[in-house]
């Protein structure tokens, strides 16, 4: 059981981006993403908030990239456990 939850969390982990790895894959600046990710009036991507580490999920970025989706400024929090599917 333990290996399947390690390739949940590895597989779930792909899936993210850093905003420096979003921010690049867009053709933005790291700070374009922290500015949209603090802008209160929503922005056209989603964050996702581990703990004190901000993601963005691959399949919103290639959203905006195909300009599918304007998203929203909302912060997703993640609890560890969800990763690792504890309690699941």
């Amino acid at each position: 059981m333990s290996g399947d939850r390690t390739f949940r969390a590895m597989n779930f982990e792909r899936q993210l981006l850093t905003t420096r790895e979003a921010a690049e894959r867009l053709g933005l600046s790291p700070r374009t993403l922290e500015a949209w990710r603090l802008d209160e009036h929503g922005a056209p991507l989603r964050a996702v908030k581990i703990g004190r580490a901000v993601r963005y999920r691959v399949a919103d970025v290639d959203k905006l990239i195909r300009g599918d989706d304007r998203g929203g400024a909302e912060i997703v929090p993640v609890a560890a456990r969800s990763l690792t599917g504890a309690g699941a």
